[in-house]
C-alpha cells in the first residue's frame, strides 16, 4: 500500500501490542478476481461497550479511485456487526481525507459534529 516493509512491520507489531486478543481475527484481505486489492482491520475498541472501530483500511494504489474502498469499508462494517458483535461503530479519518469521508457517508455513517476534537503536538 505504498509503505515500506519496515513500516508495515512496525504497524503490525503496534497492532499486536494494542489489541493482543483480537489481532489474529481482524486481518481481512479484499480480493477482486483473486487479486488482493486492499485490507481492513476491524476490531472492538478495548474498555468500551462493544464499540466497533477500523484500526486501518487501505486500498492498493493501483486500485484507488475505482470505488473498491466503499466495498472494503462495507466488509469491515459487516465483520464488526456479525463477527465481532459490535453495538456501534466510530469511524475516524483526517478532515482533509475527502475520499474516506465519502466512503463512510456512502455506507450510512453520519458525521457527529463536536464529539471528538483532535489536538496534535509536534516535537
Amino acid at each position: 500500500m505504498g509503505t515500506s516493509f519496515i513500516d508495515v512491520e512496525k504497524f503490525l507489531t503496534g497492532m499486536s501490542t494494542e489489541l493482543p486478543s483480537q489481532v489474529k481475527e481482524m486481518f481481512t484481505v479484499y480480493k477482486v478476481n483473486n487479486e488482493p486489492v486492499g485490507v481492513v482491520f476491524p476490531h472492538i475498541e478495548p474498555n468500551t461497550d462493544k464499540e466497533g472501530r477500523i484500526f486501518w483500511i487501505g486500498i492498493h494504489p493501483n486500485f484507488m479511485g475505482s470505488g473498491l474502498g466503499r466495498n472494503l469499508h462495507t466488509i469491515g462494517l459487516y465483520r464488526l456487526k456479525n463477527e465481532f458483535k459490535a453495538m456501534s461503530y466510530l469511524g475516524m479519518t483526517q478532515v482533509d481525507n475527502i475520499p474516506m469521508r465519502n466512503i463512510m457517508t456512502s455506507n450510512g455513517c453520519i458525521q457527529n459534529k463536536n464529539t471528538v476534537i483532535s489536538l496534535q503536538y509536534s516535537v
